[in-house]
């Protein structure tokens, strides 16, 4: 489901610009746990790290595609979109 999301984000972004999927993480807190994704962008001018992140409630692998959106959506601008 995450390489499903990142590829689907994938199809939004200008055709010189890949991402992939470098590290999942389960996180244990006093409060339960938080899922996080690390997804590198890499682009004609440089790579990028995006991390992105999300409380597991009842649903681990929702928690993580949750995440993964978030990484992608909260870091990559207007300026990566065609």
């Amino acid at each position: 489901a995450v390489l499903a999301s990142i590829e689907a984000a994938g199809k939004h972004l200008s055709t010189d610009i890949h991402c992939a999927l470098q590290d999942i993480t389960v996180v244990p807190i006093s409060a339960g746990r938080i899922a996080i994704v690390c997804v590198s962008v890499m682009t004609p001018i440089g790579d990028k790290m995006l991390a992105g992140s999300s409380v597991v409630k009842t649903n681990e692998h929702g928690a993580v595609v949750k995440a993964t959106l978030a990484a992608i959506n909260r870091h990559l601008g207007h300026d990566l979109i065609d």
